[in-house]
């Protein structure tokens, strides 16, 4: 079970990462403008502008598979597949224009938290609560509206 759950969490990781990358990408020519994000890795050259493409175009289509076999695997199905699916399309959906629209946008990131906790029952082969899904999104709400 720990090897499951770790494998799970490190697929969850490098689909953020790839998530985060595609941000910085959309975000490039904004950050090199702004006085502190311009010290960014991309926004100030110090990562390849190539290879950034190559990675977060490359990761999500070896993770999302990947998800669904380790799914597969822990004998969930395809449950854990969907939910990392699912925060996908949310996050790049928050990246492409969920985050221009006002309150729309805190809901979007605290979505991405429930999806990444609702994943850690789902590997865990736990059952979901809706006290999850509640309490996960009122913190990360609290915690994105005060920080």
């Amino acid at each position: 079970m720990l090897g499951i759950t770790t494998a799970a969490c490190l697929l969850f990781c490098l689909l953020s990462s790839a998530e985060y990358l595609v941000n910085d990408l959309v975000d490039l020519n904004a950050d090199r403008q702004h006085p502190k994000k311009k010290e960014r890795p991309l926004a100030s050259g110090k990562l390849n502008l190539t290879l950034t493409w190559i990675v977060a175009f490359i990761l999500p289509l070896i993770v999302l598979p990947l998800s669904y076999w380790l799914s597969s695997a822990a004998g969930l199905g395809p449950a854990f597949g969907v939910v990392a699916t699912l925060y996908f399309l949310l996050a790049l959906s928050y990246t492409l224009f969920l985050k221009k629209l006002v309150i729309i946008d805190l809901f979007a990131i605290s979505g991405g938290f429930v999806l990444r906790a609702v994943a850690g029952a789902v590997i865990l082969g736990f059952p979901i609560s809706p006290w999850l899904y509640i309490c996960t999104l009122l913190l990360a709400l609290f915690l994105i509206a005060f920080s």
